[in-house]
């Protein structure tokens, strides 16, 4: 960048002494050939730096690399910084997705009759590769009269039918008021 200024300056100084001495040559064929002149000069301020970087490409090579390297290593911490937040939000997700799960089986659970209360908790899977799946349920529940068996055992095969759980993954506690 500091190179480029450099080269800006010096066309700006060239094209300024050129004008000026334009300014004092008197008109006619002198004046022709000075024009011709300067505009050479000129010329040669522009093509100067071109000529320079193709006789050194390994000077350009490395200063290419050089302010490429610079600029990824100011880069690392920003990257690091992207892959903690989106961890984070990965995992935010996650648990608004049991939440939601968990508050679902509770409402599908108070439709089996003879349950007053419900209160569930589920474990879900977390594999990178995979969307979080439900992995098993434990419920506390509060019968309206005495728990019973055929009741479990409702609960029991809705939740198999509606998630696919297996029957030992599915933990059931009750209590009384």
């Amino acid at each position: 960048m500091e190179g480029l200024k450099s080269w800006a300056a010096q066309l700006v100084a060239l094209i300024l002494l050129g004008y000026i001495i334009e300014l004092m040559i008197p008109f006619g064929t002198t004046k022709r050939y000075a024009r011709m002149a300067l505009g050479l000069l000129i010329l040669l301020g522009i093509v100067n730096p071109i000529i320079g970087l193709i006789s050194s490409p390994t000077q350009l090579t490395e200063q290419v690399a050089t302010n490429w390297s610079r600029r990824a290593e100011g880069l690392e911490p920003v990257q690091n910084r992207v892959a903690d937040l989106q961890r984070a939000a990965e995992e935010a997700a996650v648990e608004v997705f049991r939440k939601r799960l968990e508050r679902e089986v509770e409402r599908q659970v108070l439709e089996v009759p003879g349950i007053k209360e419900a209160q569930a908790r589920a474990e879900l899977r977390r594999q990178i590769t995979a969307a979080p799946g439900l992995v098993s349920v434990e419920l506390t529940l509060t019968p309206e009269g005495k728990p019973s068996p055929s009741i479990e055992a409702m609960v029991r095969g809705h939740l198999i039918q509606t998630y696919g759980l297996p029957e030992e993954t599915i933990r059931i506690r009750w209590v009384r008021n």
